[in-house]
């Protein structure tokens, strides 16, 4: 049985990291966010790990999760996972959906944390992404924090057909 991402001393986790990343060709410090993330959806109680949780946001709509990072990049991609729990979101259409780690598909000696969330569907979130896209640049707002996720996640979605599939659902469309 494959040992656990969590319980290996740091240098095995740098070095886990250091293999997948020239394997996968992912900066390493984004291959460890991915681990946070899915970890994230996998579980509220984080008992005995090295990590904060903090609320944020005018209402206390955001959990924030700050983790000591193993590897560092430019400092762009901050070592926290945000979970928004807005209002806009009507949760529907949903579907559970299993999210693992890019780095498991290279270290298959490692076992690194999954999850199967009920999540909103990506049609749904296309529109959204691609509505806020679209205020972003009529406000001249095409750069700033966390704004380059939004185009990564629309760029993501065309490559997967889930754009394409979400275009030709009207119905949707005119729900969003």
């Amino acid at each position: 049985m494959a040992e656990s991402w969590f319980n290996l001393s740091r240098n095995n986790q740098t070095e886990a990291l250091e293999v997948a990343a020239a394997q996968i060709g992912r900066p390493p410090h984004l291959l460890e966010k991915d681990i946070w993330v899915v970890w994230t959806l996998s579980a509220l109680n984080r008992d005995g790990l090295q990590a904060e949780l903090s609320l944020a946001g005018n209402e206390n709509e955001k959990i924030i999760l700050a983790y000591e990072p193993i590897k560092v990049g430019s400092g762009y991609a901050a070592s926290t996972i945000q979970l928004e729990f807005g209002g806009r979101a009507t949760g529907e259409p949903h579907k559970r959906h299993i999210v693992t780690c890019d780095i498991e598909t290279v270290i298959n000696e490692i076992s690194f944390p999954t999850a199967e969330p009920l999540v909103m569907a990506a049609e749904r979130t296309f529109w959204e992404k691609a509505t806020a896209a679209h205020v972003y640049c009529l406000q001249g707002r095409l750069r700033g924090e966390r704004y380059s996720r939004h185009w990564y996640d629309l760029a993501a979605m065309a490559l997967s057909g889930h754009a394409q599939t979400a275009i030709a659902d009207k119905e949707l469309d005119y729900a969003v």
